[in-house]
């Protein structure tokens, strides 16, 4: 009755510590980086690998490079609708204004009729 229990693998989600975000193992499943927010964890009892001194930091900056990558990317993203915005701003501007003249042009010229025909007036009537 002495039966050797199997130990139960157990699956534990990989979750950034600092921001919740997605955890990613480097190949030497030594290190877990956090996609989001760009963080390193160190696992604990990790088994070690061949792997270098040398390796490993070349894939830590691989990563800091492909962060810095992607935040440039989403800069530009930003930088792009703000121009757009700016550009759609300017159109509606330029259109009311446009309308305005437009809708408004006979007004103007009724004023211009009516100053020309009061200053006739006075002229006749020696107001001057």
């Amino acid at each position: 009755m002495f039966f050797k229990k199997e130990k139960e693998i157990q699956f534990i989600p990989a979750v950034c510590p600092k921001c919740g975000g997605k955890l990613e193992l480097d190949s030497s499943f030594e290190v877990a980086y956090c996609k989001d927010c760009g963080s390193q964890v160190f696992i604990k009892n990790a088994k070690r690998s061949e792997k270098g001194m040398f390796d490993k930091a070349l894939g830590v900056l691989e990563r800091q490079q492909e962060i810095l990558r992607q935040d440039a990317e989403e800069e530009r993203r930003r930088e792009k609708e703000e121009e757009l915005r700016l550009q759609e701003i300017k159109k509606e501007k330029l259109y009311r204004r446009n309308e305005w003249w437009s809708n408004n042009w006979w007004k103007i010229g009724i004023f211009v009729l009516f100053l020309f025909i009061l200053s006739i007036i006075y002229e006749c009537l020696g107001l001057q």
